[in-house]
């Protein structure tokens, strides 16, 4: 054997011991901040899970969430994905230090009609006089150059359209967002940048466009595009628009559920204290909440319901700023069953009913449950 293939040999295992030695010596991570979850357990040995293979599965994913310098080995790999192998993309999202991290995404035209017709089936619930509004949130990537492999948010509302009643008016939001409206870092857009998407719903669904506060920084911001692609790049800065007369509650979900009747909650409209959570933008009323309500302090008698996913906790409270309605209701179809809806809302007959959803989550049918 020759001197070279004997030194690459020890080189290689020395390298395999090295990587050993510090996996024994430092401590695994209790939560993988940048994915926003806890790591793979060290799994159990059975003979069970020996034999069917799932030990060996269940300990490839251990090894791989603990490995020492996890974190900067992703992130070489993402560097040289873009600027060694020259890639466009790492597992469907882009990367420009101009735009920041997006997403492609092939649209599914079966699940957006899919979409529209499970949205449809809520229509029962409300009443003859009710005004309903339908408008789609772009993905971020629609306002960049990547935009040729992204959803089209207008084929994406006529799919959704053509599955509602006529008398559902269309709001396009398109042209009152830019780039800029969007983390840099994460896929939500931020809520100090609203005011045009505000006032262009304020105008085709006749409400007085709210006077909002001055921006108030919260602190660095990292998305969740950053974890998942991991590329060394600067944060993000949240900043929210407080109010001091807007009240939340919250679905007592638990008890709700076991009564069949809404058990509220007073809450906080930006729970602050989950700034440093593994989700930070769930300081926008709580996050994932099945049903919110937020009080104006208003005496319109007009009641809103919107029937959203995510970008719509941190539009809602510009909303409740204005003087218009009494009372906004917050509903997220993919944490309650449209059919037990009813026993927590009362849908009043003359309200207003705003569907806005984007395109990421009418892309994918299967997130709303029951109403199939």
């Amino acid at each position: 054997m020759k001197a070279q293939q004997i030194i690459s040999i020890i080189t290689f295992l020395s390298i395999i011991a090295a990587g050993l030695c510090l996996n024994l010596i430092l401590t695994p991570p209790v939560h993988i901040a940048s994915e926003r979850r806890r790591p793979a357990e060290l799994p159990e040995l059975s003979w069970s899970d020996l034999s069917s293979g799932d030990f060996a599965r269940k300990f490839e994913k251990f090894s791989t969430d603990n490995f020492a310098y996890r974190e900067q080995l992703r992130t070489v790999r993402a560097l040289t994905t873009f600027y060694v192998f020259l890639h466009s993309d790492k597992g469907g999202l882009f990367f420009d230090r101009r735009h920041g991290i997006g997403r492609f995404e092939k649209p599914a035209e079966a699940h957006i009609s899919e979409s529209g017709r499970r949205l449809s089936t809520m229509f029962d619930l409300f009443g003859e006089d009710t005004n309903v509004y339908f408008a789609v949130i772009p993905e971020k990537s629609y306002y960049t150059t990547h935009s040729r492999v992204t959803i089209d948010p207008h084929r994406t509302a006529e799919l959704v359209q053509f599955r509602l009643p006529e008398s559902v008016e269309f709001v396009d939001l398109t042209a009152s967002l830019t780039v800029e409206d969007f983390y840099r870092t994460d896929l939500h857009w931020c809520q100090s940048r609203l005011g045009s998407v505000v006032d262009t719903l304020a105008q085709a669904m006749d409400f007085a466009p709210p006077r909002v506060p001055k921006a108030t920084q919260i602190g660095d911001f990292y998305g969740v595009y950053y974890g998942q692609l991991a590329v060394p790049m600067r944060p993000d800065v949240m900043k929210i628009r407080r109010t001091e007369r807007v009240r939340a509650f919250y679905l007592n979900e638990q008890q709700s559920l076991a009564q069949m009747s809404a058990v509220k909650e007073e809450g906080e409209v930006y729970s602050l204290s989950l700034s440093n959570s593994l989700d930070p933008y769930s300081i926008f009323l709580r996050g994932p909440q099945s049903v919110v309500w937020l009080q104006t302090g208003n005496s319109t008698g007009r009641s809103l319901y919107i029937l959203r996913d995510s970008f719509g906790s941190s539009i809602a409270p510009l909303i409740a700023m204005s003087e218009s309605y009494d009372e906004i209701v917050l509903i997220d179809l993919r944490y309650i069953d449209g059919r037990i809806l009813p026993n927590f809302v009362d849908f009043t007959d003359d309200a207003d009913v705003l569907f806005l959803y984007s395109t990421q989550i009418l892309n994918n049918s299967d997130m709303f449950r029951g109403r199939g």
